[in-house]
């Protein structure tokens, strides 16, 4: 997706879960180092399987069992309660039809993007999602 940092213009949404995964989770970790933090990569003291069970634990143990500022209940007790179902295609052809849709307006590739015979990408900033 193409975005600015700091100017999400409609993910609004993604941002703010990075924000409140930056603040509450990611600043209690060892060797978080702020933005603007001189040499913050040689800073880092967890693995990337530490940093992804740590995020985990964070989303489990936390962001779903506080409640929410709107619905003063936690998204996890919400959901247990069947307050939050969503909306799924009646049959497997109508979601085959929701996924096609779905992706046929949102994805372009760029000429040149894709090479050889399997169709790989040269690299992830040749594909694009709109």
């Amino acid at each position: 997706m193409f975005t600015r940092t700091g100017q999400p213009h409609g993910h609004g949404k993604i941002e703010r879960l990075i924000g409140t995964v930056n603040q509450m989770c990611l600043a209690h970790l060892p060797g978080y180092a702020p933005r603007g933090t001189p040499d913050r990569a040689s800073q880092a003291q967890l693995t990337l399987p530490q940093l992804d069970a740590a995020i985990g634990r964070f989303i489990r143990e936390v962001y779903t069992q506080r409640p929410h500022s709107e619905t003063k209940t936690p998204p996890q007790a919400r959901r247990e309660a069947g307050a939050f179902i969503p909306r799924m295609p009646t049959s497997l052809e109508q979601l085959d039809l929701l996924l096609f849709l779905v992706l046929a307006a949102d994805r372009a590739v760029l000429p040149g993007a894709l090479d050889g015979e399997l169709a790989q990408p040269q690299s992830p900033r040749h594909l694009i999602i709109r």
